[in-house]
């Protein structure tokens, strides 16, 4: 029955082209955080900053219960002030008045004939009645009596000061009294009356348009007191006779007035105010007045925090932060054969990063929280991702590119970026400092204290106050402590899912006591120490190249497994003189040497190991040439006359398309090699160690390993360094046969 790891094995695709639901997958995964990041801030992160206030919670004259500010600047119409404005422009239109011609005419030949009549003795009382309104008869009848009871010379004096006063009257404008009276209710003091009244010429009063006040008006209200401020005689009569005998000559011009006003209510312009970046809208502990809500409701109905410029400018440098953060992962991983799965893994992470660290902002905002940077869980996914490749290059490719994505949310500056770059960065270098148990706490405990001093600095750079500062190093605190106990937690499960090569399934794998390794060691046990030395030389080799050098170490260790079908037919486990191999052809001897790397990767892959384990076991020979059984058959058919075909002498792998398939090779090729050499001094290991490196090279074994000629170099160091230290030379003591033989010299 097939294991779940051993199903998953099968699962990855055996050449390195990803399926097409795969390539689904990292379409849409990819997309997802760019939308996040640009779609849901303009909806949930509002643009009021450090509070979770509302217009609606807030009520007139309560104290503001905390400092509010705004978060992104903005423009916008006041539709209040601009109504307000426009009513005040319609307001300051004075009401329109206009001289009446006809009436000015009509009022000029009464008061003539009114003069010639009361100079009449007697008086024509029936044609001085005509010339009284008839609307006011009881008050004419009365005015009639008392001028005829005059006598000629009274009249005669009278009838000169009505001349003269009704003409100054006429001049100076004769209003209505009603529509005085709804001027000065409607709350004006002045009018704009159109013609010239210091004078009767039609000219002048069609192209002037004069200001008076009110109060200076005269109608029939005020005759009276008019008449008296001139000092004429018996004011009281005078006054009734003009009221009856003149009608108003300056009129109000109702349609101008609304033609008037509507022109000055449509010139106004919105009233457009600006609203800076950080204004503070509310004081704490302040009365709240009503401008305060209306302009915090503005705010809130202009919470979105960017113009269309800004984000067609982020959406553009989102997509291509994205593109390269994603061709650098694909160039970098190009020898793993499930790099389209770990892409996938990559990819949901980032994704929960990013919507975990908008919940963040989005609550720190609601909770009055001005600054949400160390709420972010960056370090979980550096973490995990590290941790899941075992290379330190992922986690930090995975920081970049989310304090990419944070740097382009709202509210964010540069700070943030290199704030999450640092602080994060200096987490994944010392979180495995040290390998022993005393050293991972301390590696924990400096990780910790590096992420509050980040957290310390960042908030000093930004001059935020002390509460601000002691809320975000708690959030710190809290956050470091959950995405650490978070990792620990998940990576059994995800590395045993998925049967992935993590630190801690290596680990566990490192193990001598897994059930292959005890068998090898019961079964072989000169192939399981030479599995040993291999692991050894193999781990101190990749090392030095920075390539993986767990991987390298559990591979070394299971890479001859294949060899417990046979033991007996491989050197390192032979006894005495006598090989296993003398009666047999070469040919024969040659399947049984190569059939061992099948075998060991049957008997990985029965035993759960990750496929990448496997492909480094399946390539530590890849197609070169086994040397010595070919050299035997070339020799033994000289002599018969045969020909000799290669490909029966050739190992049946692919050469080794990793820099950990190739370091295996190497150390397992050295570490045989140099078993056989006699009085072995630094300069023959060398000579040794070269020639294979040499070999390898020219049967073209390294060219697809990715290995630079600087790094093969760092290799042959390193497995030379190893194996001087493994071989070094003693001095001899008596009963050695190298110091009997020194001294039978």
């Amino acid at each position: 029955m097939k294991t779940s790891s051993h199903i998953f094995s099968e699962l990855i695709p055996k050449d390195r082209e990803m399926t097409a639901a795969q390539a689904f997958w990292i379409v849409l995964l990819s997309i997802l955080p760019i939308v996040a990041v640009m779609v849901l801030p303009l909806r949930f992160s509002g643009n009021v900053l450090g509070t979770g206030l509302t217009s609606d919670s807030l009520k007139v004259k309560e104290l503001a219960p905390r400092d509010v500010y705004v978060r992104n600047g903005f423009r916008y119409i006041d539709e209040k002030a601009t109504q307000q404005a426009r009513e005040a422009a319609a307001a300051a239109v004075l009401p329109p008045f206009y001289l009446d011609i006809a009436a000015t005419t009509e009022n000029v030949g009464n008061l003539e004939e009114l003069v010639s009549v009361l100079k009449q003795s007697p008086v024509d009382e029936k044609k001085l009645a005509r010339l009284f309104d008839e609307g006011s008869a009881q008050q004419a009848v009365a005015v009639v009596s008392a001028l005829v009871e005059m006598t000629p010379e009274a009249r005669t004096k009278l009838s000169v000061s009505l001349q003269s006063c009704g003409t100054e009257i006429l001049n100076s404008g004769y209003y209505d009294s009603k529509e005085l009276s709804k001027v000065s209710e409607e709350g004006y003091k002045k009018i704009a009356v159109r013609g010239n009244l210091s004078g009767l010429s039609y000219k002048q009063m069609v192209s002037q348009e004069q200001e008076y006040e009110v109060s200076q008006l005269t109608d029939a209200a005020n005759l009276a007191a008019f008449l008296t401020a001139e000092g004429v005689e018996n004011p009281q009569l005078l006054s009734q006779i003009l009221a009856l005998s003149m009608r108003p000559n300056v009129l109000y011009d109702g349609s101008r007035a609304i033609i008037a006003r509507q022109q000055a209510y449509d010139a106004v312009k919105p009233v457009e105010k600006v609203i800076s970046s950080g204004q503070q809208i509310l004081v704490k502990d302040s009365l709240v007045t009503q401008e305060d809500i209306d302009l915090l409701a503005e705010v809130e109905l202009h919470s979105a925090p960017f113009d269309r410029y800004e984000i067609g400018g982020r959406l553009f440098f989102l997509i291509l932060a994205a593109l390269v953060s994603y061709a650098f992962y694909w160039l970098m991983d190009g020898t793993n054969r499930r790099r389209s799965i770990i892409w996938i893994l990559y990819l949901i992470l980032m994704d929960m990063a990013v919507l975990t660290t908008l919940l963040a902002m989005y609550l720190c905002g609601r909770f009055g929280v001005a600054h949400w940077e160390a709420f972010v869980p960056v370090v979980f996914g550096t973490l995990f991702i590290s941790e899941t490749m075992n290379m330190k290059r992922y986690g930090v490719l995975f920081t970049i590119q989310l304090a990419f994505y944070c740097f382009f949310l709202p509210s964010s500056t540069w700070f943030t970026f290199f704030y999450l770059c640092i602080a994060s960065l200096g987490v994944l270098f010392l979180a495995n400092l040290f390998n022993t148990r005393r050293g991972k706490m301390a590696s924990v405990f400096l990780s910790v204290l590096w992420y509050l001093l980040m957290t310390v600095l960042f908030y000093f750079v930004q001059d935020i106050a002390l509460q601000e500062l002691s809320i975000s190093l708690l959030g710190s605190l809290v956050n470091f402590t959950f995405c650490f106990s978070l990792v620990l937690l998940t990576m059994p499960f995800v590395d045993s899912a998925l049967n992935l090569p993590t630190v801690f399934r290596l680990k566990e794998l490192e193990s001598l006591d897994t059930p292959l390794l005890e068998r090898l060691k019961a079964t072989a046990q000169g192939t399981y120490n030479h599995s040993l030395a291999v692991s050894e030389l193999a781990y101190n080799a990749a090392l030095a190249i920075g390539a993986n050098a767990e991987l390298c170490k559990v591979a070394a260790l299971y890479h001859d497994v294949g060899k417990l079908d046979h033991p007996d037919y491989f050197t390192e486990n032979q006894e005495g003189e006598i090989s296993k191999h003398t009666n047999l052809k070469p040919q024969m001897s040659a399947a049984i040497i190569r059939s061992h790397v099948k075998l060991g990767v049957e008997k990985c892959r029965d035993a759960g190991l990750p496929a990448e384990v496997i492909q480094v076991i399946g390539e530590h020979h890849g197609n070169d040439l086994i040397k010595y059984f070919y050299e035997e058959a070339m020799n033994s058919n000289n002599e018969n006359g045969e020909e000799v075909a290669a490909a029966d002498y050739h190992y049946t792998a692919q050469p080794p398309s990793s820099k950990e398939s190739a370091i295996l090779m190497l150390a397992d090729s050295v570490e045989a090699a140099t078993k056989s050499l006699k009085n072995t001094t630094p300069t023959k290991l060398h000579r040794k160690i070269h020639a294979i490196f040499m070999g390898k090279l020219s049967n073209n074994q390294l060219n697809d390993s990715h290995l630079d000629l600087t790094e093969l170099d760092e290799i042959e160091k390193s497995l030379e360094n190893s194996l001087v230290g493994k071989y070094h030379t003693r001095i001899s003591y008596p009963g050695d046969e190298q110091y009997e033989a020194d001294h039978r010299r």
